[in-house]
């Protein structure tokens, strides 16, 4: 029971200070983008078409089947995400 409000009190609280973390959010995607020329359009395209250059190698490729019944693209994106979030979090 101590897991669950300790949970709801988390949330609460990311509620209460939502206006605080969507101010710093986009300051960190202006900063993060400001200067480029595509901006943040090429946030989302160049990590999709990684995703879409290493699944076509993987799959069709190596010929990566799918695993446990879930096709193989997806446990590739999950991996990705987390490899690429590890990578951008770094100190």
């Amino acid at each position: 029971m101590k897991g669950i409000a300790s949970t709801v009190k988390l949330i609460r609280e990311i509620y209460e200070d939502r206006r605080l973390l969507i101010d710093l959010s986009t300051k960190d995607v202006q900063r993060r983008f400001s200067g480029t020329y595509f901006g943040m359009v090429w946030g989302i395209l160049q990590p999709l078409m990684t995703i879409i250059v290493y699944w076509a190698v993987f799959q069709f490729g190596f010929r990566s089947g799918d695993v446990d019944g879930i096709p193989f693209i997806l446990w590739f994106i999950s991996g990705i995400i987390f490899a690429r979030e590890q990578q951008l979090f770094r100190i």
